[in-house]
């Protein structure tokens, strides 16, 4: 089925997306066309001359449509390691506001993608803000926070809020979720699961 067809034996994989829509994934197929075209040979074992058997493989597809697929599957609300925007550090007051830049300068440091809010104003406002950015995580600082050399953590989609969590512990947190690629226990993208579109 399809364009690019080469006549020989061809593994289409086909994928779901968030509303049910069937679209191309991965292909693995042989070709027979292309090295007769071309008139591509090997020498093989026996010394002769032998008409080569090409094998493509596309492992996403289009680019294009892998990436869509995954903004549409995630809503945008991507897990850590893909997000554009993976914390946004919220200082309370003016006051805090060095201790905001040193724990975005750490963050940084370690190679996330971090937003210093810039503005003065209402703290449920600002929150609101970075959620709509899709921010994985608000990490809010006030006087108390500086003080005491912790943040107050509330990932996207939680109005549950952490506080008293030391630097250390954030940064720990982050880099294993990052790079163990771990989904929190409650993050789940929307439409059918893998297992609903297996099963």
């Amino acid at each position: 089925e399809g364009g690019g067809v080469f006549y020989a034996p061809k593994i289409d994989i086909k994928v779901l997306d968030a509303i049910g829509r069937e679209w191309q994934g991965a292909t693995i197929q042989i070709d027979l066309n292309l090295p007769e075209r071309f008139d591509v040979t090997f020498v093989n074992a026996k010394g002769e001359r032998e008409r080569a058997v090409m094998i493509h493989r596309v492992l996403f597809g289009s680019l294009e449509r892998f990436v869509g697929g995954l903004i549409e599957h995630y809503a945008g609300n991507f897990p850590l390691w893909l997000s554009w925007e993976q914390a946004t550090v919220i200082p309370i007051r003016e006051t805090a506001r060095p201790y905001a830049e040193e724990i975005a300068t750490a963050l940084r440091a370690r190679g996330f993608r971090i937003h210093l809010d810039p503005q003065p104003g209402d703290l449920r406002t600002r929150i609101k803000e970075a959620q709509g950015r899709k921010a994985n995580y608000m990490l809010v600082v006030g006087d108390r926070e500086a003080e005491s050399r912790t943040v107050s953590v509330r990932r996207r989609g939680s109005r549950e809020e952490e506080r008293g969590v030391s630097l250390e512990a954030l940064l720990e947190r982050l880099i294993t979720e990052r790079e163990t690629k771990a989904l929190p226990p409650d993050f789940g993208p929307r439409g059918p699961s893998l297992a609903d579109t297996l099963g």
